[in-house]
């Protein structure tokens, strides 16, 4: 019986923030962004996520930094961010990036050894910096395109290069493999709660923008483009919400291919 009003009330929720999602207002010239075709389908995912944020996602956050003191937090975020490691050392290696691969390597192994399962960063008190790569980066930095932006319910910003990776970065991920099931899907969990309390402090900055959605897009796109040719994207006269195109990303240079 319990289980059953936990499901009812979950659903109901569900189905509150899909009817006030189908109220997003959609300017009247969506989907004249050459990097945002589906803007109008686009808004309304944006505003389904933003009421499950608010009602759901937000408060948990909220709550969890107000009851956990930030050496716990911080012993979280780091041993998530450990976690991360192996999919760094993949996608270094697959962009030819031996130097940062190793980084990666070894700060996985220390940090979990020494660093008591990445609770402490013990590998960044040395030399051996984050060398952070996703499987989206890596396909930009072989020539894919980014494809339309795109707005996943629960998820958020992506494109449609981006989505693609988020597959990757799926089965390269250790939680993906734990078993018990259950085991791994809690540490997915405990994962987005860290990223969203992490979120935060950009909170009065989102809500304070004049158009929200266009916001996120624009910085969302730059970011990523910047990620994929590190830090030094090139000159884009049509601005840089347009694909980068096809063309790989420059081969790294010796410094930052040991980044």
């Amino acid at each position: 019986m319990t289980w059953n009003l936990k499901k009812t009330a979950v659903l109901a929720a569900a189905a509150a923030a899909m009817l006030a999602a189908g109220c997003a207002q959609v300017p009247p010239n969506a989907g004249e962004n050459k990097a945002d075709p589906w803007e109008s389908m686009n808004r309304q995912t944006d505003m389904f996520n933003r009421q499950v944020d608010t009602y759901v996602a937000k408060p948990i956050a909220k709550g969890y930094k107000a009851v956990t003191p930030k050496p716990v937090r911080t012993c979280v975020s780091n041993m998530m961010d450990n976690l991360t490691e192996p999919r760094n050392f993949v996608n270094n290696l697959l962009q030819g990036k031996g130097n940062a691969a190793f980084v990666s390597f070894m700060r996985f192994i220390v940090n979990s050894t020494f660093g008591v399962a990445g609770c402490f960063d013990v590998a960044g008190m040395g030399d051996l910096a984050p060398q952070p790569e996703d499987f989206g980066q890596t396909l930009g930095y072989w020539g894919i395109g980014n494809g339309p932006y795109l707005v996943l319910p629960f998820l958020g910003p992506s494109t449609v290069r981006d989505t693609v990776g988020k597959g990757g970065n799926y089965l390269a991920s250790i939680q993906t493999w734990i078993d018990p099931d259950w085991v791994g899907w809690t540490i997915w969990g405990v994962d987005m709660l860290d990223t969203r309390t992490r979120l935060l402090d950009l909170d009065e900055v989102a809500d304070t923008a004049v158009d929200p959605y266009a916001q996120v897009r624009d910085a969302y796109l730059s970011y990523r483009r910047n990620l994929v040719y590190d830090g030094n994207p090139p000159a884009d006269e049509e601005g840089f919400l347009e694909d980068p195109g096809d063309e790989p990303a420059p081969k790294a240079s010796p410094a930052a291919a040991g980044k």
